[in-house]
């Protein structure tokens, strides 16, 4: 029987050095993080799912959000480079990572529906939605205007997905 772990939070190394670059990198995140090198080294986390038989995950970025991380004018960007980098685990190790769940710039309404339509083009089997009540920049994705955006978006198959015939 192959086993499928989801919601395995990784982040891939070009979005893991800007958090530890960002202000909340700088004290407990980044000495919490870099004492878990299964988080963000993949040659650790490659160890850890080998060393249990018929064993896969779907992987994503862990919290906290990135848009507690940076402001809308550079979470856009951050999205799209975690994203990329799940995308490019996946590819590269399809017998271990069989899937990704991407992340959206909740605090950039615009760009978090545009994301969201090409990671869903590009193969990602989910998208995480991280949404607080206590971040009042995120909530620019649940306006009337940004829900209609959403209304329209439609995944696409991914390589993942098996059609009904």
């Amino acid at each position: 029987m192959r086993y499928i772990d989801a919601f395995n939070h990784f982040f891939p190394k070009r979005i893991y050095e800007l958090m530890l670059r960002s202000p909340a990198g700088q004290k407990d995140l980044g000495k919490r993080m870099q004492q878990i090198p299964a988080l963000y080294d993949v040659e650790e986390r490659l160890r850890v799912v080998d060393s249990f038989p018929d064993y896969t995950q779907i992987i994503c970025l862990g919290m906290p959000a990135l848009d507690r991380l940076t402001g809308p004018e550079h979470s856009p960007e951050w999205a799209r480079i975690g994203n990329d980098g799940l995308a490019e685990l996946v590819s590269k190790f399809p017998d271990r990572f069989v899937g990704y769940a991407a992340s959206l710039p909740m605090n950039a309404a615009e760009a978090a529906a545009k994301e969201a339509e090409r990671v869903l083009a590009n193969g990602a089997n989910a998208i995480q939605l991280h949404r607080s009540s206590r971040n009042p920049a995120s909530r620019s994705c649940c306006t009337r205007s940004a829900r209609a955006k959403w209304r329209t978006i439609e995944p696409k198959p991914s390589r993942n997905t098996k059609s009904a015939a």
